[in-house]
């Protein structure tokens, strides 16, 4: 959204918000160039490589997403797997003593709510983003 399609409503403040957020962007671009969202196919790959990432590298999150799988292949094998192999198995990450229950916590809790080992239910709920950008557009 450029400065000159800003409702009419926008107060100065609002409008030097944009300005700030614009040269701020500017700048992270010019230092790390033009960035692209990345995200998986898989929903499920996601949130579980989400709750890897916690306090972990991105190449540990990787390793340990990688071995879990290979071992396993399916969310459900995760889900019903014993909790101490699969610990073993997320050693690379931080704290993998409690990502591994609660990865199968999570996986337990999202079969039993929809029947699937799926969040695809979640497409149709709006992202936070949307609520965000909504919120602030609509600012006095």
């Amino acid at each position: 959204m450029s400065l000159s399609t800003l409702p009419h409503h926008y107060g100065e403040v609002q409008i030097q918000m944009r300005r700030d957020i614009d040269q701020l962007l500017t700048l992270l671009t010019v230092e790390y160039g033009e960035q692209h969202l990345k995200s998986c196919d898989d929903h499920m790959q996601q949130l579980v490589l989400t709750i890897l990432s916690h306090r972990t590298t991105w190449q540990d999150e990787k390793r340990a997403y990688d071995a879990m799988w290979a071992r396993y292949g399916s969310w459900e094998a995760v889900a019903n797997a014993d909790t101490t192999v699969l610990t073993a198995l997320l050693a690379p990450v931080r704290y993998p003593e409690r990502k591994a229950p609660y990865i199968q916590q999570t996986l337990t809790h999202i079969h039993a709510r929809t029947g699937a080992y799926s969040i695809d239910f979640l497409e149709n709920m709006p992202t936070l983003c949307r609520v965000i950008i909504k919120s602030l557009t609509t600012l006095d």
